[in-house]
């Protein structure tokens, strides 16, 4: 997926400012989703089914995302930690689902 080096490189920026997350709330929650629905109609359309693991972390991703908006302080840079993490996890789970396709 192509889009796939810019979301890592966002999440690079993330992890070292915490704080540019929050300014970009909004815009941060839209890409997650977006990414997450690209990730799933990649698949669909290569024909790789997904899996109870793959969904349940797409699912948290997504939620972690909403999560975020609230969360303050320490909380917060804990959270992000997390919310990034689990988009580099189902990344890397997409990558080798999709790979014996490409």
């Amino acid at each position: 997926m192509p889009m796939l080096p810019v979301v890592r490189a966002h999440l690079d920026s993330a992890a070292r400012n915490p704080a540019m997350m929050r300014k970009q709330m909004t815009q941060h929650q839209a890409e997650v989703k977006h990414l997450v629905d690209a990730m799933h109609s990649d698949m669909l359309a290569m024909g790789v089914q997904s899996d109870a693991a793959y969904e349940a972390l797409a699912d948290s991703v997504v939620n972690g995302s909403a999560r975020l908006g609230s969360a303050g302080g320490a909380e917060f840079k804990r959270q992000v930690a997390h919310h990034i993490d689990q988009i580099r996890r189902l990344a890397a789970m997409y990558e080798s689902k999709t790979s014996a396709m490409q």
